[in-house]
């Protein structure tokens, strides 16, 4: 009986010395952890093909290849598919709804964007602009880790004409980038 009890003693006192030196390690662990934890930001950087740093290089890198005709140019300044999903589709009201999946209301809105563009080529293509400014009309749509800008009146120079008005579609802002969420507008 004696023999099993210093058995379990000993069984006893090993296990205690194993947990607390595995507590010691895990302490140091994540003493390691929070240290490189309170020295990235909250927010991983995401990046944004093609994004501008402002609202401003946005309008005039869309003036521009309105001005080139460049449908490519054009396209590859709008939100893609991989940004819309893994960045903002989780953020958005409709995210877990039965039904509503990032593919589906991708397609919706990539339609109407790639028929407004066309329309912007149409309209405006092969134009010389100065940008002179850029506004919205509606107070940003705020959601946890970035903002979409609804509506942007864009005023530019055509030919010595001030010309003012909806030239594409809500601007995302995310992590200090600025990309076009589509070329669709009102007008």
């Amino acid at each position: 009986m004696s023999r099993i009890l210093i058995s379990f003693k000993t069984k006893s006192l090993i296990l205690i010395g194993a947990l607390v030196l595995a507590s010691c390690t895990n302490t140091t662990q994540r003493s390691s952890n929070q240290e490189v934890a309170t020295s990235t930001p909250s927010v991983p950087s995401r990046l944004l093909l093609n994004s501008q740093p402002s609202p401003q290089a946005l309008a005039n890198k869309v003036l521009e290849k309105l001005t080139a005709k460049d449908r490519a140019g054009l396209k590859a300044l709008v939100i893609t598919q991989e940004e819309f999903c893994n960045y903002l589709w989780p953020e958005f009201p409709a995210y877990g709804t039965p039904g509503a999946t990032c593919d589906w209301v991708w397609g919706m809105d990539e339609a109407k964007s790639n028929s407004s563009l066309g329309g912007a080529i149409n309209r405006l293509g092969g134009k010389e602009f100065k940008l002179l400014a850029i506004d919205f009309k509606e107070k940003p749509q705020i959601y946890k880790t970035y903002k979409i800008h609804m509506h942007p009146l864009v005023t530019v120079q055509v030919d010595g004409e001030e010309l003012k008005g909806e030239v594409f579609g809500p601007v995302v802002e995310l992590d200090g980038q600025y990309k076009l969420y589509s070329f669709y507008t009102r007008e």
